[in-house]
């Protein structure tokens, strides 16, 4: 049987591979991505946000 490979998936997997390299592991990048949370909570979406296309807020910000 021939493995098959899609590029798009290496591509996904090499890069969170490499974030969770350049963080220190995965309870570091967890713990970065909240940081950031806090740090812009203008840029978090809630749900209500989700149904409403006209409250998703620009890349902009």
């Amino acid at each position: 049987m021939m493995k098959w490979n899609d590029p798009i998936v290496e591509e996904v997997r090499a890069t969170r591979e490499r974030l969770l390299r350049e963080a220190g592991g995965f309870e570091a990048y967890i713990k970065k991505l909240r940081t950031q949370e806090l740090e812009h909570p203008q840029r978090l979406l809630s749900k209500d946000d989700l149904k409403s296309k006209e409250s998703i807020p620009s890349r902009d910000n």
